[in-house]
């Protein structure tokens, strides 16, 4: 439906976008289990993923991982930067294949 200049988009948002964050007090709790971070993009993670330094905190538990915070944090670990809370494994492997999350079940 257009308006002036502006058009109305009326698609229905993709699953991803849709998902609301957990409450940190409610997230904290919950069950978790770790996954490979190549597979954490729409879900919420179980604990916090800090860059450090200087210890800026990228996700908090309830957070949604996107798309965007995904390759940022593949920047990161290219870059040898530490990352808190997410696990490498030593190997050749790119990081997608070695690095790990902890996200809510």
């Amino acid at each position: 439906e257009a308006r002036g200049q502006f058009v109305l988009d009326k698609r229905p948002a993709a699953e991803e976008e849709m998902r609301e964050p957990i409450p940190l007090a409610e997230a904290w709790d919950m069950e978790s289990e770790e996954v490979a971070l190549k597979d954490s993009v729409g879900k919420h993670a179980a604990e916090f993923v800090n860059l450090y330094p200087p210890g800026v905190p990228l996700l908090v538990p309830g957070e949604r991982m996107t798309e965007g915070l995904y390759q940022e944090i593949l920047r990161d670990l290219e870059a040898e930067l530490t990352v808190q809370g997410i696990r490498v494994e030593a190997g050749n492997e790119p990081f997608p294949e070695r690095a790990f999350i902890r996200l809510i079940r």
